[in-house]
Protein backbone atom coordinates (compact mmCIF):
# COMPACT_ATOMS: atom_id res chain seq x y z
CA UNK A 1 0.00 0.00 0.00
CA UNK A 2 1.24 3.49 -0.87
CA UNK A 3 1.33 6.62 1.25
CA UNK A 4 -1.82 8.61 0.38
CA UNK A 5 -0.11 12.01 0.41
CA UNK A 6 -3.02 14.16 -0.76
CA UNK A 7 -5.36 12.70 1.87
CA UNK A 8 -2.82 13.31 4.64
CA UNK A 9 -2.29 16.90 3.50
CA UNK A 10 -6.06 17.48 3.56
CA UNK A 11 -6.25 15.86 7.02
CA UNK A 12 -3.74 18.29 8.54
CA UNK A 13 -5.24 21.29 6.74
CA UNK A 14 -8.69 20.47 8.16
CA UNK A 15 -7.33 20.20 11.69
CA UNK A 16 -5.51 23.52 11.46
CA UNK A 17 -8.84 25.21 10.76
CA UNK A 18 -11.30 23.22 12.89
CA UNK A 19 -10.70 20.53 15.53
CA UNK A 20 -13.29 17.71 15.90
CA UNK A 21 -15.09 17.05 19.20
CA UNK A 22 -12.59 14.47 20.58
CA UNK A 23 -10.02 17.26 20.97
CA UNK A 24 -12.27 19.30 23.29
CA UNK A 25 -10.51 18.06 26.43
CA UNK A 26 -7.18 19.20 24.93
CA UNK A 27 -8.31 22.79 24.39
CA UNK A 28 -5.52 24.15 26.59
CA UNK A 29 -2.94 22.30 24.45
CA UNK A 30 -3.60 24.07 21.16
CA UNK A 31 0.08 24.96 20.81
CA UNK A 32 0.94 21.25 20.73
CA UNK A 33 -1.93 20.34 18.39
CA UNK A 34 -0.85 23.08 15.99
CA UNK A 35 2.70 21.73 16.06
CA UNK A 36 1.66 18.23 15.00
CA UNK A 37 -0.36 19.67 12.10
CA UNK A 38 2.45 21.94 10.88
CA UNK A 39 5.02 19.17 11.30
CA UNK A 40 2.85 16.76 9.32
CA UNK A 41 2.51 19.24 6.46
CA UNK A 42 6.25 19.94 6.43
CA UNK A 43 7.07 16.23 6.32
CA UNK A 44 4.79 16.01 3.27
CA UNK A 45 6.53 19.05 1.71
CA UNK A 46 3.18 20.86 1.82
CA UNK A 47 3.74 23.89 4.06
CA UNK A 48 3.36 26.04 0.95
CA UNK A 49 -0.35 25.15 1.07
CA UNK A 50 -0.63 27.65 3.95
CA UNK A 51 -1.55 31.15 2.79
CA UNK A 52 0.64 34.09 3.75
CA UNK A 53 -2.30 35.58 5.62
CA UNK A 54 -2.74 32.45 7.74
CA UNK A 55 1.01 32.17 8.33
CA UNK A 56 1.23 35.72 9.67
CA UNK A 57 -1.96 35.31 11.70
CA UNK A 58 -0.70 32.12 13.35
CA UNK A 59 2.67 33.68 14.16
CA UNK A 60 0.86 36.54 15.92
CA UNK A 61 -1.34 34.06 17.81
CA UNK A 62 1.77 32.22 19.02
CA UNK A 63 3.38 35.45 20.25
CA UNK A 64 0.11 36.40 21.97
CA UNK A 65 0.80 33.39 24.20
CA UNK A 66 4.31 34.59 25.04
CA UNK A 67 4.49 35.40 28.76
CA UNK A 68 7.09 37.60 30.46
CA UNK A 69 6.92 37.51 34.29
CA UNK A 70 9.00 38.67 37.25
CA UNK A 71 10.39 36.27 39.85
CA UNK A 72 10.41 37.56 43.43
CA UNK A 73 12.76 34.69 44.28
CA UNK A 74 15.55 35.64 41.87
CA UNK A 75 14.49 39.26 41.29
CA UNK A 76 14.80 38.63 37.56
CA UNK A 77 12.37 38.37 34.67
CA UNK A 78 11.62 35.00 33.10
CA UNK A 79 9.72 34.14 29.95
CA UNK A 80 8.15 31.33 27.97
CA UNK A 81 4.93 30.38 26.21
CA UNK A 82 1.62 29.06 27.49
CA UNK A 83 -0.39 26.38 25.68
CA UNK A 84 -3.50 28.51 25.25
CA UNK A 85 -5.27 30.94 27.54
CA UNK A 86 -8.98 30.09 27.75
CA UNK A 87 -11.24 33.06 28.28
CA UNK A 88 -10.42 36.77 28.18
CA UNK A 89 -8.98 36.83 31.72
CA UNK A 90 -6.81 33.73 32.27
CA UNK A 91 -6.36 32.41 35.78
CA UNK A 92 -2.93 32.59 37.41
CA UNK A 93 -1.84 29.02 36.59
CA UNK A 94 -2.77 29.45 32.93
CA UNK A 95 -0.65 32.58 32.80
CA UNK A 96 2.49 30.68 33.83
CA UNK A 97 4.70 29.68 30.89
CA UNK A 98 5.16 25.93 30.44
CA UNK A 99 8.13 23.97 29.13
CA UNK A 100 5.98 21.94 26.72
CA UNK A 101 4.18 24.98 25.30
CA UNK A 102 7.48 26.85 25.00
CA UNK A 103 9.13 24.02 23.08
CA UNK A 104 6.13 23.60 20.77
CA UNK A 105 5.81 27.37 20.26
CA UNK A 106 9.45 27.76 19.22
CA UNK A 107 9.12 24.78 16.87
CA UNK A 108 5.92 26.24 15.39
CA UNK A 109 7.62 29.57 14.78
CA UNK A 110 10.51 27.84 13.01
CA UNK A 111 8.09 25.82 10.87
CA UNK A 112 6.29 29.05 9.93
CA UNK A 113 9.55 30.78 9.00
CA UNK A 114 9.83 33.19 11.94
CA UNK A 115 13.30 34.32 13.06
CA UNK A 116 12.52 34.16 16.83
CA UNK A 117 13.70 37.76 17.24
CA UNK A 118 10.84 38.65 19.60
CA UNK A 119 11.91 36.08 22.21
CA UNK A 120 13.97 37.37 25.15
CA UNK A 121 16.55 34.59 25.30
CA UNK A 122 18.02 35.66 28.63
CA UNK A 123 14.55 35.56 30.17
CA UNK A 124 14.00 32.04 28.77
CA UNK A 125 17.35 31.01 30.28
CA UNK A 126 16.04 32.25 33.61
CA UNK A 127 12.82 30.27 33.07
CA UNK A 128 14.82 27.05 32.58
CA UNK A 129 16.79 27.75 35.75
CA UNK A 130 13.59 28.24 37.75
CA UNK A 131 12.17 24.97 36.41
CA UNK A 132 15.23 22.86 37.23
CA UNK A 133 15.10 20.92 40.49
CA UNK A 134 18.04 19.96 42.76
CA UNK A 135 18.04 16.41 41.35
CA UNK A 136 18.81 17.69 37.85
CA UNK A 137 15.32 17.03 36.45
CA UNK A 138 12.71 19.68 35.66
CA UNK A 139 9.17 20.66 36.56
CA UNK A 140 6.85 21.85 33.81
CA UNK A 141 6.42 25.41 35.17
CA UNK A 142 8.29 27.74 37.51
CA UNK A 143 5.42 27.57 40.01
CA UNK A 144 6.24 26.19 43.46
CA UNK A 145 2.96 24.25 43.28
CA UNK A 146 3.98 22.33 40.13
CA UNK A 147 4.14 18.55 40.58
CA UNK A 148 4.65 17.58 36.91
CA UNK A 149 8.34 16.66 36.95
CA UNK A 150 10.05 13.83 35.08
CA UNK A 151 12.19 12.90 32.06
CA UNK A 152 9.80 14.55 29.60
CA UNK A 153 10.32 17.96 31.16
CA UNK A 154 14.09 17.51 31.09
CA UNK A 155 13.95 16.72 27.37
CA UNK A 156 11.77 19.77 26.70
CA UNK A 157 14.30 21.94 28.52
CA UNK A 158 17.20 20.58 26.47
CA UNK A 159 15.20 21.12 23.27
CA UNK A 160 14.45 24.75 24.18
CA UNK A 161 18.08 25.44 25.06
CA UNK A 162 19.24 23.90 21.79
CA UNK A 163 16.76 25.68 19.53
CA UNK A 164 17.45 29.06 21.12
CA UNK A 165 21.19 28.39 21.50
CA UNK A 166 21.13 29.43 25.16
CA UNK A 167 22.88 28.08 28.24
CA UNK A 168 21.52 25.01 29.98
CA UNK A 169 21.54 25.12 33.80
CA UNK A 170 23.59 22.53 35.72
CA UNK A 171 24.32 20.09 32.91
CA UNK A 172 26.13 17.63 35.19
CA UNK A 173 23.11 17.24 37.48
CA UNK A 174 20.85 16.46 34.53
CA UNK A 175 23.29 13.92 33.10
CA UNK A 176 23.38 12.15 36.46
CA UNK A 177 19.58 12.15 36.68
CA UNK A 178 19.28 10.55 33.25
CA UNK A 179 21.73 7.80 34.22
CA UNK A 180 19.69 7.02 37.34
CA UNK A 181 16.62 6.39 35.17
CA UNK A 182 17.97 3.36 33.29
CA UNK A 183 16.34 0.37 34.96
CA UNK A 184 17.05 -3.36 35.10
CA UNK A 185 15.28 -4.06 31.78
CA UNK A 186 17.65 -1.75 29.92
CA UNK A 187 15.21 1.01 28.95
CA UNK A 188 14.83 4.34 30.69
CA UNK A 189 11.94 5.37 32.90
CA UNK A 190 10.29 8.73 33.52
CA UNK A 191 11.65 8.79 37.08
CA UNK A 192 14.31 6.68 38.86
CA UNK A 193 13.26 3.09 39.72
CA UNK A 194 10.09 3.24 37.60
CA UNK A 195 9.07 1.07 34.61
CA UNK A 196 11.07 1.32 31.39
CA UNK A 197 9.12 3.17 28.69
CA UNK A 198 9.93 3.80 25.02
CA UNK A 199 8.88 7.46 25.18
CA UNK A 200 10.98 8.06 28.29
CA UNK A 201 13.89 6.20 26.67
CA UNK A 202 13.82 8.47 23.63
CA UNK A 203 13.64 11.55 25.89
CA UNK A 204 16.62 10.27 27.90
CA UNK A 205 18.79 9.48 24.87
CA UNK A 206 17.89 12.67 22.99
CA UNK A 207 18.60 14.72 26.13
CA UNK A 208 21.96 13.02 26.52
CA UNK A 209 22.79 13.74 22.89
CA UNK A 210 21.84 17.41 23.13
CA UNK A 211 23.53 17.94 26.49
CA UNK A 212 26.78 16.25 25.50
CA UNK A 213 26.85 18.24 22.26
CA UNK A 214 26.89 21.40 24.39
CA UNK A 215 29.94 20.29 26.43
CA UNK A 216 33.30 21.57 25.16
CA UNK A 217 35.78 18.94 23.95
CA UNK A 218 37.81 17.30 26.67
CA UNK A 219 41.56 16.82 26.82
CA UNK A 220 42.71 13.23 27.25
CA UNK A 221 46.12 11.65 27.48
CA UNK A 222 46.99 9.84 24.26
CA UNK A 223 48.84 6.52 23.97
CA UNK A 224 52.08 8.41 23.42
CA UNK A 225 51.46 10.37 26.65
CA UNK A 226 50.74 13.58 24.75
CA UNK A 227 47.59 15.57 25.39
CA UNK A 228 44.94 15.13 22.70
CA UNK A 229 41.54 16.73 22.29
CA UNK A 230 38.62 14.32 22.05
CA UNK A 231 34.94 15.23 21.71
CA UNK A 232 32.52 13.81 24.25
CA UNK A 233 30.40 10.89 22.99
CA UNK A 234 26.88 10.75 24.40
CA UNK A 235 26.86 6.94 24.35
CA UNK A 236 29.65 6.98 26.92
CA UNK A 237 27.04 8.23 29.42
CA UNK A 238 24.71 5.22 28.99
CA UNK A 239 25.26 2.88 31.96
CA UNK A 240 24.34 -0.34 30.09
CA UNK A 241 24.21 0.12 26.32
CA UNK A 242 23.97 -3.60 25.49
CA UNK A 243 20.89 -4.16 27.65
CA UNK A 244 19.36 -0.97 26.26
CA UNK A 245 19.77 -2.18 22.67
CA UNK A 246 18.21 -5.55 23.46
CA UNK A 247 15.25 -3.88 25.14
CA UNK A 248 14.68 -1.53 22.21
CA UNK A 249 14.96 -4.27 19.59
CA UNK A 250 12.43 -6.39 21.50
CA UNK A 251 9.85 -3.62 21.28
CA UNK A 252 9.11 -4.62 17.65
CA UNK A 253 6.13 -6.97 17.55
CA UNK A 254 5.05 -9.62 15.03
CA UNK A 255 2.78 -7.00 13.42
CA UNK A 256 5.83 -4.94 12.50
CA UNK A 257 4.81 -2.18 14.89
CA UNK A 258 6.30 -1.40 18.29
CA UNK A 259 5.02 -1.38 21.83
CA UNK A 260 6.21 1.08 24.45
CA UNK A 261 6.53 -1.27 27.42
CA UNK A 262 6.97 -4.96 28.04
CA UNK A 263 3.79 -7.02 27.37
CA UNK A 264 1.87 -4.07 25.89
CA UNK A 265 0.19 -3.73 22.48
CA UNK A 266 1.67 -2.02 19.44
CA UNK A 267 0.96 1.68 18.88
CA UNK A 268 1.80 3.97 15.95
CA UNK A 269 3.68 6.56 18.01
CA UNK A 270 6.18 3.99 19.27
CA UNK A 271 7.35 3.54 15.70
CA UNK A 272 8.74 7.04 16.24
CA UNK A 273 9.97 6.74 19.83
CA UNK A 274 11.74 3.40 19.35
CA UNK A 275 13.13 4.10 15.90
CA UNK A 276 14.25 7.54 17.07
CA UNK A 277 16.18 5.92 19.92
CA UNK A 278 17.80 3.39 17.59
CA UNK A 279 18.69 6.15 15.12
CA UNK A 280 20.44 8.05 17.91
CA UNK A 281 22.38 4.89 18.79
CA UNK A 282 23.23 4.15 15.15
CA UNK A 283 21.47 0.79 15.49
CA UNK A 284 18.42 0.97 13.21
CA UNK A 285 19.76 -2.00 11.21
CA UNK A 286 18.69 -4.35 14.01
CA UNK A 287 14.96 -4.01 13.29
CA UNK A 288 12.87 -4.79 10.22
CA UNK A 289 12.27 -1.41 8.60
CA UNK A 290 10.10 -3.00 5.92
CA UNK A 291 7.80 -4.44 8.60
CA UNK A 292 7.51 -1.01 10.26
CA UNK A 293 6.53 0.53 6.93
CA UNK A 294 3.98 -2.22 6.29
CA UNK A 295 2.45 -1.77 9.76
CA UNK A 296 2.04 1.97 9.27
CA UNK A 297 0.83 2.00 5.67
CA UNK A 298 -1.35 -1.10 5.75
CA UNK A 299 -2.69 -1.12 9.31
CA UNK A 300 -2.86 2.36 10.85
CA UNK A 301 -2.97 4.64 7.79
CA UNK A 302 -6.60 5.80 7.57
CA UNK A 303 -8.55 5.81 4.32
CA UNK A 304 -9.59 9.44 4.88
CA UNK A 305 -6.08 10.60 5.77
CA UNK A 306 -3.99 10.53 8.94
CA UNK A 307 -2.80 7.63 11.09
CA UNK A 308 -4.58 6.06 14.04
CA UNK A 309 -3.05 4.94 17.33
CA UNK A 310 -3.92 1.30 16.62
CA UNK A 311 -5.59 -0.42 13.65
CA UNK A 312 -9.31 0.29 13.38
CA UNK A 313 -9.41 3.54 15.36
CA UNK A 314 -9.91 7.07 14.05
CA UNK A 315 -6.75 9.05 13.24
CA UNK A 316 -5.44 11.95 15.34
CA UNK A 317 -2.81 14.62 14.66
CA UNK A 318 -0.19 13.30 17.12
CA UNK A 319 -0.10 9.75 15.77
CA UNK A 320 -0.41 11.03 12.20
CA UNK A 321 2.63 13.29 12.35
CA UNK A 322 4.75 10.82 14.35
CA UNK A 323 3.74 8.04 11.95
CA UNK A 324 5.04 10.13 9.06
CA UNK A 325 8.22 10.95 10.99
CA UNK A 326 8.78 7.22 11.57
CA UNK A 327 8.54 6.66 7.82
CA UNK A 328 10.86 9.62 7.14
CA UNK A 329 13.68 8.05 9.18
CA UNK A 330 14.32 5.53 6.41
CA UNK A 331 12.91 7.18 3.28
CA UNK A 332 15.01 10.12 2.15
CA UNK A 333 13.57 9.90 -1.37
CA UNK A 334 10.04 10.90 -0.37
CA UNK A 335 10.61 12.87 2.82
CA UNK A 336 12.86 15.75 3.87
CA UNK A 337 15.91 14.98 5.99
CA UNK A 338 14.88 14.86 9.65
CA UNK A 339 16.65 15.39 12.94
CA UNK A 340 17.03 12.50 15.36
CA UNK A 341 17.23 14.25 18.74
CA UNK A 342 14.71 17.02 17.99
CA UNK A 343 11.38 16.41 16.25
CA UNK A 344 11.93 18.72 13.28
CA UNK A 345 13.07 18.48 9.66
CA UNK A 346 16.74 19.47 9.46
CA UNK A 347 15.93 22.42 7.19
CA UNK A 348 13.97 24.06 10.05
CA UNK A 349 16.82 23.99 12.55
CA UNK A 350 18.12 27.49 13.36
CA UNK A 351 21.65 28.28 12.24
CA UNK A 352 23.93 28.73 15.24
CA UNK A 353 25.87 31.99 15.21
Amino acid sequence: MQLTVSKHVAFFQRHLILLPNPYEEHDSERMALGFFCLLGLDLLNALDKISEEDRESWIEWIYNNYVLLYSKETKKSYAGFRGFATGSTPILNEQEPQLAATSFAISNLLLLGDNLSRIDKQAVEQFLSLCQLPGGHFKSTASTMCCDQDMRQLYLATTIATLLNISFPHTKLSLQYIQKCQNYEGGFSLTPYAEAHAGATFCALASLKLLVNSIPTQKQLGLDQTSVTKPYEFQDYIPDKKRLLLWLINRQQSSGGFNGRTNKDHDTCYSYWVQGSLQLLGASQFISQQDVKSFLLCQTQHKFGGFSKIPGEFPDVLHSSLGLYALAFNDKANFPEVEHAICLPTRRMPIKK
